[in-house]
């Protein structure tokens, strides 16, 4: 694997899905087969090229764009090692585009050899389940080979084949069948809960969701619907004490606070909501969600200046600003000064775009409120490479402002 290619599954892998993009133009480009091809023919293509197109199938595939992903990964050939996981997307892909013949097709395509048959199988039962075909569904479930690692889930789906007949003694049946141990344990306890939640049995499907264990991946899905089912059942208190107790839980901790704000604003408890928000810091992941959480409540209270100031950072993180930092100047057409100034002054040393919330600053200071030296004593703090990058970056020109006796606002 070439540097490029290492480099694009490194931004992959840390969800930099544009970045990785970009990076893979960049590599099919080179590959002169790519660059002078009218059609895109993926047997002309080198190895990395073949490896690089496979991985921008695969972003657009996890990114639900279908039709991106599609053009990619139709032209991996047989020959490529990556040629059945790139035939197993694109099976997932009609399937969930309602094209089963197609997907039938593709999955039918996967040979037993393949490492990926057992699963291509399962796919074909599911699409013989959406075709109301229960019975071809459970022939072809039965006739998997189970092991440690599909057992759970081809049991689970042939629990929700039961359901789908209206044979919910047999699909409870099946849902007991697998072990706690089993990869697929927690998400077959939710699948179970459900069952007991419509049966009206609110405290067994509790007792399924609770024995989830914490190193189980649906754990934290777990979390969330016995909250849900709680809230829902008039026992905002119990939900409470759950994520009380998931505040001990570092990996956790962010969320149970927001979902302990959440709860205690449906419940008309306003203020002790925003206390809780108020101790996630703000560079923590799915802020977002905080600062729209936030901004409800203050409507709830009716105080319109202060929600109107959470939905302007909302708009403004939504739109990527730790990204790029270029903002429309319109997401500040609502805002004061002041309120700008906050939001500029909650960016952190440690935010690639530091240097420009200093910059912007200092602008707001010279432009909205004629203040120029504190405007001066702003631009001043920001050292060297910082004015460099703001130069390359935005083409900010600190010799026409160095004085700021100038009207100009060259942003």
């Amino acid at each position: 694997m070439t540097d490029k290619l290492e480099q694009a599954y490194a931004l992959y892998k840390a969800d930099k899905y544009e970045d990785a993009v970009d990076l893979i133009e960049d590599i099919l480009n080179e590959d002169m087969a790519y660059r002078d091809s009218f059609f895109l023919n993926g047997k002309l293509l080198s190895e990395q090229s073949l490896s690089a197109l496979y991985l921008k199938g695969k972003i657009y595939y996890e990114c639900e764009d279908y039709n991106e992903a599609e053009e990619a990964l139709s032209e991996i050939p047989a020959s490529h090692h990556n040629y059945y996981d790139a035939v197993l997307m694109r099976s997932k892909m009609f399937y969930d585009t309602g094209d089963y013949e197609e997907s039938l097709e593709l999955y039918e395509s996967i040979p037993q050899s393949s490492d990926k048959y057992f699963e291509a199988q399962h796919g074909i039962a599911l699409v013989h389940c959406a075709q109301d075909d229960h019975q071809t569904a459970l022939d072809v479930l039965n006739s998997i080979s189970l092991d440690d690692k599909n057992f759970g889930n081809i049991t689970n789906s042939v629990a929700h084949v039961y359901r789908d007949l209206g044979d919910n003694e047999k699909e409870m049946e099946y849902y007991d069948k697998v072990p706690v141990t089993d990869p697929a344990y927690g998400m077959v306890q939710i699948s179970k809960a459900s069952l007991l939640k419509d049966d009206q049995d609110i405290e067994g499907a509790l007792s399924s969701l609770a024995s989830i264990p914490r190193n189980d991946a649906y754990y934290f899905r777990s979390l969330q619907h016995r909250s849900t089912l709680l809230v829902e059942n008039n026992r905002s208190e119990g939900a409470l004490e759950l994520w009380q107790k998931i505040l001990s839980d570092s990996e956790y901790y962010n969320t149970a606070l927001y979902y302990r704000a959440s709860i205690l604003a449906e419940s008309g408890n306003h203020q002790a909501a925003l206390d809780e928000l108020e101790k996630i810091p703000q560079l923590a992941q799915g802020y977002l969600s905080v600062l729209e959480l936030k901004a409800k409540i203050y409507r709830n209270m009716k105080d319109e200046e202060m929600a109107a100031k959470y939905n302007l950072w909302y708009y403004i993180l939504e739109e990527n600003w730790c990204m790029d930092g270029k903002l429309n100047s319109c997401i500040f057409a609502q805002a004061t000064p002041q309120q700008q100034l906050e939001f500029w002054d909650s960016i952190l040393p440690s935010s690639p775009e530091y240097y420009y919330a200093i910059l912007k600053k200092a602008l707001i200071y010279k432009k909205e409120l004629k203040d120029i030296d504190t405007a001066r004593r702003i631009l001043n703090t920001i050292p060297a490479e910082g004015r460099k990058w703001l130069e390359e970056e935005y083409r900010f020109d600190f010799k026409k402002v160095e004085s700021f006796n100038e009207t100009n606002e060259n942003e």
